[in-house]
């Protein structure tokens, strides 16, 4: 059986974050709500259980999506942060002195 991480993954926790607050600014979402994944899942068009599998890494989230969370969060999340060991294979424009 496959071993996961018992930490979630903090550029999409964060992502999460920054979701919730774009669709929820005055805090009245449920309970349930409270990781913003329902709203970063909204946001991307995916279901909330594909960010569940990225925030807690059983899934490297995809290229076409980190771009999209980048534009999302204004910057706050990078596709380096979330693509730190194939960044720059994936994105070579992109300088070392952005990361």
């Amino acid at each position: 059986m496959k071993s996961f991480r018992k930490n979630p993954f903090a550029p999409i926790a964060k992502a999460c974050e920054v979701a919730k607050s774009l669709l929820d600014p005055n805090g009245l979402y449920s309970a349930r709500q409270q990781k913003g994944e329902a709203s970063l899942a909204k946001l991307l068009s995916v279901t909330p259980g594909t960010v569940n599998h990225w925030l807690w890494r059983r899934r490297p989230v995809p290229v076409a999506q980190c771009v999209r969370i980048e534009q999302l969060t204004g910057g706050q999340v990078t596709r380096q942060m979330l693509r730190p060991d194939d960044w720059e294979s994936i994105w070579p424009d992109i300088e070392k002195s952005q990361e």
